[in-house]
């Protein structure tokens, strides 16, 4: 039952060496609707259907309108099923399929927390800069790395949209698993995992 799967996170597919969290297919209309509103008021602007906007205003509605519609056409594939995220935690390493294509060895795993704004919480995932090249990040994640710095994002940014857990529960059960492996083979120098904070102005 999905209550229970949030009450106890692991219990969506685990074993004793691996943690598996998939997104569910109904978990992810909401964010349908999100991005068909964003597409729209972006659409708005770029063609200056309510208002007079200048050249760098539908410029940045242009951008929006490709931008979320990109993010529309992810979301309804998910919504049906198709191409749903996984986040998985091995021994090799902790993988979200939404932002590397390869796991992240924990060794290379920095800080781990959350970044809020608005109500809503992103999972961040920091890792070092050699994991970054090897474990190969995917289109969307090199799209958005940048910008996330600005928001003060200092990491990989996953959202947890259509998954069954929390982003507090998720730093607590990577916490625990990370620690784990660590131990097992003597690499364990601290955990440096936190939350991070945002604010909306």
């Amino acid at each position: 039952m999905a209550s229970d799967d949030k009450q106890n996170p692991a219990s969506a597919h685990s074993n004793d060496d691996a943690i598996v969290i998939a997104a569910t297919a109904k978990g992810m209309w909401p964010f349908v609707v999100a991005s068909l509103l964003m597409v729209a008021g972006c659409l708005a602007i770029a063609i200056g259907e309510f208002a007079r906007f200048n050249v760098f205003e539908r410029g940045v509605g242009w951008f929006g309108v490709f931008f979320f519609g990109y993010g529309l056409i992810v979301a309804t594939k998910r919504a049906l099923g198709l191409g749903l995220p996984v986040i998985s935690m091995t021994p090799e390493g902790f993988h979200a399929t939404q932002v590397t294509k390869r796991p992240v060895p924990w060794s290379e795993i920095v800080k781990v927390g959350k970044w809020s704004f608005s109500g809503s919480d992103v999972l961040v995932v920091k890792v070092t800069e050699p994991a970054m090249r090897m474990t190969g990040l995917t289109w969307m994640a090199r799209l958005t790395l940048i910008p996330n710095r600005f928001l003060g994002i200092d990491g990989l940014a996953i959202a947890l949209t259509g998954m069954p857990t929390t982003a507090s529960q998720f730093v607590k059960i990577v916490k625990s698993y990370r620690w784990k492996m660590l131990s097992r083979v003597g690499k364990l120098k601290g955990s440096s995992l936190s939350e991070h904070g945002g604010s909306a102005e």
